[in-house]
Parts: C-alpha cells; structure tokens; sequence
C-alpha cells in the first residue's frame, strides 16, 4: 500500500486571495476600485478583447504539446486569444501560488474558448528581468519533519544587481537537486519515474534560470494545454523595442499617463503601489554596471549611473543592444499585451493592486487592456494535516490568523469552564466594586477617585498574573494540543506567512509530482459563472 508520498489524498481548501480593507479585497469584493480596471471576470457584462494577430513567431514560445503548439500558431496568426498569467523564474519553480497561477490561467482559457467558440491558450509569461536575486534565486521547502529548509544559489559576482532569469546555474545546483531528493527520500512512481524527475530536467548546470524554469513547468503541465514565454527571449527583446521607441518618443506623455494612472487609484483612498523615479521611462538599461531605470533628461535620456543618449542614440541602442533594455513593472503588462492578443490576465493580489494604475498608460500607448481575474488560492492540506485540525477543532482560516490566535484558542478551550467563568465573574464584580467606591468617595471624600483608580490597575494587574498562572496550568494539561498547533502553522502559515507564499512548489512536487498539478486543474473552475452573458 502506498504511503501519503504517493497517493494524492491531499485536500485542497479554497481561500479568500485577500480581505476587505485593501486595494484587491476592493476589487475582489466589486467595490470603487473595480472601476479602476478596463474590466474584471465577475463584475458585470464586459467586452472581451477581438482576435488579433501576435507580433511574436511560434518559435519563440514554449508548448506542452503538439496541440498546444497548433493553437498557438492559430491564434498568433489572428485567430483566437491568449489568456496570459505570469511569474519571476524562481528556483524550483518559486512559491506554491506559481502553480495555482497556471492552472487558473488554464482554465479561464478553456472557459473562454468553450463561451466563445474561439481558440483560447495559456500562456505563461516568465518575468526573466526580475533582478532580486534574494527573492528569485532561493526557495523555502517543508521538509518531512515540518521544517522548511532553505535553498539558494549565490549570484556571481558579474551578475549581482542584473537579471536573475538570463543567469547561467552553477555545478552547484545538482548538490541542491541531492539535497532535495533527500529530504523526500524514495519518492517514485509505480512506472519508475520520480516525482522529481521534471525538476531534473529543468534544473541543470549551465541552463539559465529561466530556461530550467520553462523547461520544468513544460513537463510539470504536459498534460494539459499551456504555452510559456521566456521574456529574455532574444527576439522578444528584438520586437519589444519598437514598444519602446514609442515609449521614448512620446516620453512626456507617458510620463503623465503614469502619474494620472497613480492618481486614480489615490483618489478611490488606496496607496498607489508603483512609484517610479522622477522623470522614469518606464525602462531599465541592463549593463555590467547593473539595471537601472531609464530616465528622461534635459539632453535627451539617462541613467542615474551616468550613461547618456540623445534621441538618436538611444534609437541606435535600442537597435544595436535589443537585449539591454527590459520593461519597469508598470510597462511589463502593456508590453504583453502588445506582443500577443490578450483576452484576459490572471492575477494575484499584489498584481491586482499595481494594475490598478495601468489603465492610462494602456491608453497612451493605443493597447487594449486585458481583461483581469483574480487567480485561485488554496491551502493545501495532507492527511496528516486534516488529522491535526480534526484534532483540535479548528480550520486552516484559523491557523492563517497565526499561532498566537492558534495558541489562544487551544488554551480557552483546554481551560476548566468553572476555572474560566469563576475569574471572570472575580474579574467583573472587583471592577464594578472598585468603580462604586470611587463613585461613592468623589461625593463624600473628594480628591480619592485617583487613589481609587491606582487600586484598580493594581487589583487588575493581579488578575492578569492569576490569569497567567492559569493558563502556564493550563498549557501544561495541554502540552500536546500546543505541540500540534505548532505543527499546523509549520505546515499551513510557517512564520505567519500563508503556506502559498511562504513555501516552495517543490515542497509538494517532490511528494505528489504531476499528480498535484492535475488536481490543480481539475478543481472547479470559478470563472465560467462570472463569464456568462458577457459580450
């Protein structure tokens, strides 16, 4: 009989991708912020962009199949639509949510192509130009014994302050392939093959970030349809760049439709999330100084580390160097939108919020904004999880709130009712007692409230130390519950950060392999109720 290695038994728990209270929570929720965007899947009847043709061949995308591949080649040619989601090259595929991404990005695309009869396709846009190595180049993985274990490759020091996805691994990186093999231990199939075996492939020495990146979600995602985009892809940058002739000619535009885009969304009352240099492009130079913005100057365009064009020198660079400029965060999604036609973007919540200030910018530049949908959020929960929170009654919200509510939950319930209701009845009486004589000495003894006062805090300060002693008496009775409540949040909320974002995807690819990736996709789409009637 297999063990919970191999048998999918998993339990996936939808989730709220944000509150109320913030920018996404608004959107999420229909609320003024919504209004922000040029439509959201789920808010009402909205428009869905005309086919198109791309400006990128085939050869440049990566496909999970021959299918996938004649869809692409469908819809570049004009006729279909790309729903596109997105994602840093992060090491062994980045944080859990990178999969949820994908595979909400597949199915919104089967929705729309099943409404519309028109041919629709994943794509996965590998943000390649991403230069946090401590974020892109590191992983945390929850071991076994509930621990989670860092992974990391160090940056050369020629590529420090560059893009990550265009940097070569190391030899390094199959000591860190060992190193995760061991910490799953025997991990194989019935038919041989590891649940690590896509990982493998992809991460090898001497293939860059993003290549080990598109190369593993290629075999993660090879039964279902879905096409990836390396963003340092030579001939994207080659194409890209007539973006951003347009972006450096008309820079003053620009400029202002940035700023009224940050406007928009300050005045629905959020904080604006991008906030670019004074006199910024939109643009980074990538050179062996590092990445810098791209700024507008008084003789032309700059960089805060002294590189200087005129309008023709900055053409001809753009010309001679295509692979030295990358898109700023705010130009990114245009520039994906005027590469492929984009009927819709899966986004997260931090996306979401930055989006938010796009729409201006779409419009200066003549590009028809997306759609936007927010992706799928589960908290993934093993058997041996579901036992713990069986255990000790509690859900796996609960345990996003983080321990300390976990903990306090444990000990109100392990504390004896009679215990509980007789201090809080102390509590209650001492409090009214103290206040009467206070109320009583002010008529007859003026000048006493305060000294009355003193004597409160004090008495409450007392009942405060019982109530701790209490609960130590307490803690002690419920010793084990506390020690499971500690592996729940190891497990579901380690270091009070969601277990989506704080734990790698290797975590469980290393014991479900491809049989997580299809549940993933498998689960209910919620995206063709909020499609319906939309023309």
């Amino acid at each position: 009989m297999k063990d919970d290695r191999h048998t999918p038994s998993f339990h996936l728990i939808p989730r709220a991708l944000s509150t109320p209270g913030n920018l996404a929570g608004d959107v999420l929720a229909g609320g003024a912020a919504s209004r922000l965007f040029r439509g959201v899947v789920g808010e009402g009847q909205v428009e869905v962009p005309s086919p198109r043709p791309g400006r990128l061949p085939p050869g440049v995308f990566a496909t999970t199949s021959a299918t996938s591949m004649g869809k692409l080649e469908t819809i570049l040619a004009g006729g279909g639509h790309f729903v596109t989601t997105g994602q840093q090259p992060g090491l062994f595929l980045g944080p859990l949510y990178t999969l949820y991404k994908a595979a909400s990005a597949i199915k919104l695309a089967a929705d729309l192509e099943r409404l519309r009869g028109v041919p629709t396709l994943a794509v996965f846009w590998v943000a390649a130009d991403d230069h946090d190595w401590k974020e892109v180049a590191g992983c945390r993985v929850l071991a076994t014994d509930e621990s989670l274990v860092e992974f990391r490759v160090e940056a050369p020091a020629e590529r420090s302050g560059r893009s990550v996805g265009e940097s070569v691994l190391p030899e390094s990186i199959l000591d860190e392939i060992e190193r995760l093999a061991q910490l799953f231990g025997s991990s194989w199939d019935d038919d041989g093959s590891d649940q690590l075996d896509a990982l493998r492939a992809g991460y090898r020495p001497g293939e860059t970030f993003s290549g080990a990146f598109v190369s593993a979600m290629a075999e993660l995602f090879a039964s279902h349809e879905l096409a990836l985009l390396d963003s340092a892809h030579p001939e994207v940058r080659a194409v890209a760049n007539g973006l951003y002739r347009d972006v450096a000619t008309r820079a003053p535009e620009i400029m202002d439709a940035v700023a009224k885009g940050r406007t928009s969304v300050e005045e629905t009352g959020y904080t604006a999330r991008l906030t670019p240099p004074e006199s910024g492009l939109q643009l980074f130079h990538d050179s062996a100084a590092g990445r810098a913005h791209v700024l507008a100057t008084a003789e032309g365009f700059g960089t805060p580390g002294g590189e200087r064009w005129t309008g023709d020198l900055l053409d001809s660079n753009l010309e001679e160097h295509p692979s030295s400029f990358t898109p700023a965060a705010a130009l990114r999604p245009v520039l994906e939108s005027w590469l492929l036609p984009v009927a819709a973007t899966v986004l997260g919540p931090g996306e979401l919020a930055y989006w938010a200030q796009l729409n201006p910018l779409f419009e200066a530049l003549q590009v028809e904004m997306p759609l936007v949908a927010a992706r799928d959020s589960w908290c993934l929960v093993e058997p041996r999880v579901a036992r713990l929170l069986g255990k000790l009654g509690v859900d796996s919200e609960l345990v996003e709130m983080g321990e300390d509510e976990l903990r306090r939950q444990v000990l109100d319930t392990g504390r004896p009712k009679g215990v509980a209701d007789a201090l809080a009845t102390l509590n209650t009486e001492i409090t009214e007692r103290v206040e009467r004589l206070a109320d009583v000495a002010d008529e007859e003894l003026p000048g006493l409230r305060s000294a009355t006062g003193k004597t409160l805090s004090s008495v409450e300060r007392a009942l405060e130390d019982l109530g701790r002693v209490i609960d130590r008496r307490v803690a002690e009775r419920q010793a084990t519950s506390l020690e499971q409540a500690g592996r729940l949040t190891a497990n579901l909320a380690p270091g009070g950060i969601v277990q989506e974002r704080a734990v790698g995807a290797a975590s469980y690819l290393g014991r479900y392999g491809s049989h997580l990736v299809d549940r993933l996709v498998a689960t209910e789409s919620r995206y063709i109720a909020g499609l319906q009637g939309q023309d």
